[in-house]
């Protein structure tokens, strides 16, 4: 069996139509979907554009098995080089964020000047994590060749990308309410704490919601 063939086979299943009706959708005979679906010959053109036309798919997904909304973006250069730079950032930033902690919190305990610490959590530490997500998606673009083309699709990975940071980073739960207040809090069970302190400790997460906020926004 070819590709087309599964493919074709695959998706008249998934529609729940026999080989017969689809045939007859496409006025050939119930033989030569048979026949494509078993490897012995292939549709020509035309007739892929009508099957794709039934399916609901990309001609692309129908050859290919390219899932419909992603688009080939290969051999985009500008991709790779701006993975580089921003992951470089991500990783500087974050070594200058590790050697100046301390400093940073000493100067606070002796003045409760809260501008500098301000900058850290509001500027400097959101925008590291965006960066980290906007290299990775990069690459990623760069190394598969695809990014999101349905729009419908975008907006899902837009606002739970969103969603996720909010949750991961804590920018606007942990630093406004605290998280000693969930601690607190009886209606919380303190597993859930302990799993949300441990999503806020670790940066790695923190990049998870970027990387589906830019593949929400990325487009050709």
């Amino acid at each position: 069996m070819t590709k087309i063939g599964k493919n074709i086979k695959s998706n008249r299943t998934k529609l729940g139509i026999t080989q017969e009706e689809l045939a007859e959708k496409i006025n050939v005979t119930r033989q030569a979907v048979s026949n494509w679906e078993n490897g012995k010959t292939e549709p020509d053109i035309e007739t892929l554009t009508k099957i794709a036309q039934i399916f609901d798919i990309s001609i692309d997904e129908l050859v290919d098995g390219i899932p419909k909304g992603i688009t080939e973006l290969r051999g985009k250069k500008t991709h790779l080089y701006i993975g580089i730079v921003f992951g470089l950032f991500y990783v500087i930033s974050s070594l200058l964020m590790i050697i100046l902690a301390n400093p940073i919190n000493e100067y606070y305990g002796r003045t409760y000047n809260a501008v500098i610490s301000g900058f850290c959590i509001f500027i400097w530490k959101p925008f590291t994590v965006i960066s980290a997500g906007i290299g990775i998606c990069a690459l990623i673009s760069y190394i598969t060749g695809y990014y999101l083309n349905n729009k419908k699709l975008r907006i899902v990975f837009l606002i739970t990308g969103i969603l996720f940071s909010i949750c991961t980073t804590g920018f606007f739960i942990t630093e406004f309410l605290g998280i000693h207040v969930f601690r607190f809090l009886s209606v919380i069970h303190y597993s859930f704490v302990r799993l949300y302190v441990f999503l806020c400790e670790h940066p790695i997460f923190h990049v998870f919601g970027p990387v589906l906020i830019f593949f929400g926004l990325a487009k050709k």
